[in-house]
């Protein structure tokens, strides 16, 4: 399994729900950085010390992810308070856990928000039937946000968390093991795909504003020894031709153990967080409804907030910005 299962009683659930419930009747939900600390305060107050030492142990790398069951969801007669409150009961629970992690951001490329909703857009007819919302096909196994690295090294999100606000049809979401991948390669590749002979495919409105970029590394040796993922299988091409062939094998040691991967239906009161160095997640083709909701997880903001030339109270970045500036 890749990630670490865990269920929350249900004292605990009502613990927290309660306790979330008063905050966002309080009003204190205006400021970004007050709320996330008042979301990690309330998780470090009904949190098993447990569960908190297994999200701080995602953060070091000891562990890839865990799994948390049984927490809290929205429910529709607690939220008739709260209309205000965009992010609902599961955003807080989320980011109350991402910030034990570290520290919660977001992009504005995805909205402007730290809270971001994964769920398909209906189409342009103007219906509420849950038949609009169909035929959403597979995205393959990827990292998210990984431009980050073009702009400065280890600035991609070091770990992801979904939540799930509704799923009706089961879709799940897959997660496949860096380490499986690696297993597939000898040393002379693992070698090549270490070093900085990779270029990065860029979509087209970043690539006008930069048609010289850096060359990365695929893979970079842990401190605990194992190997970190900085680029999506697919995303690079070699600047060689020996850089060529590693990439080459890299895809194909990624479809050797595509049936190895773990699938996780992300439902209401289910909250998934891992390291998305150590962890690549996807999705099968679905028809129906999903409604999730993501946060990007860093161990500290001062290097990119220090590079968006902003002051430390900032928690979304403008991605294109930073990237034009700094390439």
């Amino acid at each position: 399994m890749c990630l670490t299962r865990i269920s929350l009683e249900e004292p605990t659930k009502r613990r927290w729900n309660n306790a979330i419930v008063e905050l966002i009747r309080c009003g204190s939900t205006t400021d970004t950085n007050v709320w996330l600390r008042q979301s990690e305060e309330i998780a470090l107050a009904v949190l098993p010390a447990h569960i908190i030492d297994c999200v701080r142990n995602v953060s070091t790398g000891q562990i890839v992810g865990i799994h948390l069951t049984g927490v809290p969801e929205n429910l529709n007669e607690q939220l008739k308070c709260c209309e205000h409150w965009r992010y609902g009961i599961t955003g807080i629970v989320l980011c109350g856990v991402g910030q034990i992690f570290g520290e919660v951001f977001g992009l504005k490329e995805d909205g402007g928000h730290v809270v971001q909703n994964v769920r398909p857009q209906r189409r342009k007819e103007k219906t509420d039937s849950v038949s609009a919302v169909t035929n959403r096909s597979a995205i393959g196994f990827h990292l998210d946000a990984e431009i980050l690295e073009h702009i400065g090294m280890g600035l991609m999100p070091h770990g992801l968390g979904l939540i799930g606000v509704r799923n009706r049809h089961a879709a799940p979401t897959r997660f496949l093991l860096v380490d499986d991948i690696v297993r597939q390669l000898d040393g002379d590749t693992l070698a090549i795909l270490g070093q900085e002979r990779f270029m990065l495919t860029l979509p087209e409105q970043l690539r006008v504003h930069c048609p010289k970029l850096r060359p990365v590394s695929v893979l970079r040796r842990c401190k605990t020894g194992g190997f970190a993922l900085f680029t999506s299988p697919g995303t690079f091409v070699g600047v060689d031709a020996i850089a060529e062939t590693a990439a080459a094998r890299f895809q194909r040691a990624v479809d050797c153990v595509l049936e190895e991967a773990q699938n996780i239906v992300i439902g209401p009161g289910e909250l998934v967080l891992w390291s998305q160095h150590r962890l690549l997640h996807g999705r099968p083709e679905f028809n129906g409804e999903r409604w999730l909701q993501r946060i990007y997880l860093a161990r500290s903001l001062d290097r990119l907030q220090a590079i968006a030339g902003n002051t430390k109270v900032q928690r979304v970045f403008d991605a294109d910005f930073m990237f034009r500036q700094n390439t």
